[in-house]
């Protein structure tokens, strides 16, 4: 079975770089690397910076399970806020309709 190399969070940037200069193919292939890896990388570093080309350890794997459960409440809290925004706005229109209608007097 043949071992696979392990690239540092910096050479991984590097060859990122590398490839926008000088295309994909060309660097997967001087760096041994499948293309499928270099675009994994390219989308965890576009997501999270160079803190997303660091190995998943332990801990990281919790950091990562913690920001996935914060932006899924976040997603919820917006659906909510935007939600109450459309209540509220529709409230203001009825209350301005009720208040446009002339008063009927008693005869």
């Amino acid at each position: 079975m043949v071992q696979r190399k392990r690239y540092s969070a910096e050479e991984k940037f590097l060859i990122l770089k590398e490839a926008e200069e000088h295309g994909v193919v060309k660097t997967c292939e001087r760096h041994g690397v499948d293309p499928t890896t270099y675009y994994v990388w390219k989308e965890k570093y576009e997501a999270e910076g160079i803190a997303g080309l660091l190995p998943m350890k332990a801990g990281r794997i919790a950091e990562v399970k913690d920001i996935k459960g914060l932006e899924k409440e976040n997603r919820i809290l917006k659906k909510l806020l935007a939600e109450k925004e459309v209540l509220i706005a529709a409230q203001l229109e009825l209350i301005k309709k009720k208040s446009s209608h002339p008063k009927k007097r008693g005869s």
